[in-house]
């Protein structure tokens, strides 16, 4: 059995389990129940007679039927892919044909809307699609991938345990090929900080899709012996603050644009976090005065910003809560295990000079799935090239101050929209704010700004004096255009679409 299949069996109590809460209905498993059933589903799928390591393609909802099904695929020896519970049938179908999975696994509502659908969605030559409640064939392929010896045109490594999708942000999704190594060594470098308790309860809301989720939460609550609290992505807020005061959590991990909205209003208390005594923030960088204030009305709670990447299993740094207050634009230090160091033209470079951000160490990332060159711009003798901008201060705490592909020149010097994006946000009346770069005839490029209101009654004109007062000349944008919250262009997975938004940026400019 493979070192993540006996990670489940050997962390699996008796007295700990996930609580999940769906559609106002809860409900509670062990986790010794949970793999129990895992195994059970497992053995189902003997007599399909599946390759050795087969891929198997998964939807995951927020249940403790898909976390059920990603248990049972690494207990029969397969590699699972955990797919986002917001994808597309075409999604599912893509993913399935670019990664020769042999099965896709996911629950019998979503298999019948494809069916419905008269998209033939589901219409996959060489996979067993099967019902994640049960583990039940829901469809044969017409073609037998056993029978019949169809071979792969790549075959991942051996040590390969899991297969996460990347976001997309910078081009077509890549699958990044985790072992077991990768994956569990990281979530013993993020216990050995967390410290999570057996009478803690630890959230998870964000998406099963994510290696954040796996890694950072479920398997880092199996390894420490407490319960999960399994739920639907909150619509908003403060359905996350009820959920928190009723449930009694103890610790969570969230991302700036759910914390930010707390941060700008005054409709909350600490009483509403009374229960929680960390809080981890991953999925990019917080402005430092939102980071503050929010610790100011949170005194009781750890926040802990932290950075990754899911190349690196994910996490790679996290920022004591101690040192919250010394360095609230950090990111902090390297997790147990893990060394990071600083790049300009192929040298490493002293502390206080910034370049590209390099990781090594036990969670590093086999390569990209049937992406050699891909692999080979990625990982070299240095270590994973992460292509996010940085500098170590004296004391070897990192700081981002962005990222290679967004880089905008201005006049001949490189801008980092990240940059000038905190201070936007850090201002009370703004929502949202995305910088760009556009195309000019003096400077190169110039930068401009969308900006996504709170209040449509907050006034530009306070925010730009604001801007003037933060940054220096070169790093203030040359125009806003106002926008409403959900035009702001978004990926899949919610991050920011900067492609698409230079694009806009352009046919704004050209109707003024």
């Amino acid at each position: 059995m493979n070192e993540l299949g006996h990670f489940f069996r050997q962390y699996s109590r008796t007295d700990r389990g996930v609580f999940e809460t769906r559609q106002g209905n809860s409900r509670y498993v062990s986790y010794a129940e949970l793999i129990e059933s895992a195994l059970e589903i497992s053995a189902l799928w003997d007599r399909l007679k599946l390759r050795n390591r087969f891929i198997a393609v998964l939807w995951m909802e927020q249940s403790i039927e898909c976390m059920r099904s990603m248990m049972a695929v690494v207990l029969a020896g397969g590699i699972p892919v955990p797919m986002h519970s917001f994808s597309s049938f075409a999604d599912i179908v893509r993913i399935t044909n670019e990664t020769e999975a042999e099965m896709v696994v996911l629950p019998k509502d979503k298999f019948l809307a494809a069916r419905r659908s008269a998209i033939h969605a589901i219409d996959i030559d060489r996979a067993y699609v099967i019902e994640c409640e049960t583990g039940k064939l829901l469809r044969t392929p017409p073609t037998d991938v056993t029978t019949f010896g169809i071979k792969r045109k790549y075959t991942p490594p051996q040590e390969t345990a899991v297969i996460f999708m990347s976001s997309g942000s910078t081009g077509t999704p890549k699958g990044i090929m985790l072992s077991d190594r990768n994956v569990l060594s990281n979530v013993e470098s993020i216990q050995s900080y967390v410290d999570l308790q057996r009478d803690d309860q630890v959230l998870l809301f964000k998406s099963l899709g994510y290696c954040s989720s796996i890694t950072g939460e479920w398997l880092t609550a199996l390894f420490a012996g407490c319960n999960l609290q399994l739920t639907e992505s909150f619509m908003h807020p403060f359905e996350m603050l009820r959920f928190i005061r009723e449930h009694e959590t103890t610790f969570m991990c969230t991302v700036p644009s759910v914390l930010m909205p707390l941060v700008k209003s005054d409709k909350w208390g600490e009483a509403d976090f009374a229960s929680l005594r960390r809080m981890t923030i991953v999925g990019g960088p917080m402005p430092s005065e939102g980071l503050l204030q929010l610790s100011d009305r949170l005194p009781s709670v750890e926040l802990m910003p932290s950075y990754g990447l899911t190349e690196a299993s994910p996490r790679v740094t996290y920022l004591p809560g101690s040192e919250l207050r010394n360095r609230p634009d950090s990111v902090g230090i390297p997790v147990k295990d893990v060394d990071i160091c600083i790049v300009q033209g192929g040298q490493e470079v002293p502390p206080g000079e910034s370049g590209e951000i390099i990781v090594r160490g036990p969670n590093v990332m086999l390569g990209y799935y049937n992406r050699p060159e891909s692999t080979a711009q990625k990982l070299d003798e240095l270590g994973l090239h992460t292509s996010d901008i940085g500098y170590l201060d004296g004391e070897g705490f990192l700081y981002i101050t962005g990222r290679k592909d967004n880089a905008i020149n201005v006049g001949g010097h490189t801008i980092y929209p990240e940059t000038t994006e905190r201070v936007l946000l850090d201002f009370a009346g703004v929502n949202e704010a995305a910088v760009t770069g556009i195309p000019d005839d003096i400077w190169g490029e110039k930068m401009v700004a969308f900006i996504a209101f709170q209040d449509p009654s907050a006034s530009l004109d306070e925010l730009i004096r604001y801007v003037k007062q933060h940054l220096q000349p070169l790093f203030r944008p040359r125009a806003y255009f106002l926008i409403e919250r959900d035009r702001m262009p978004k990926t899949a997975v919610g991050k920011l679409n900067r492609a698409a938004l230079r694009s806009m940026a352009r046919e704004w400019e050209d109707e003024k």
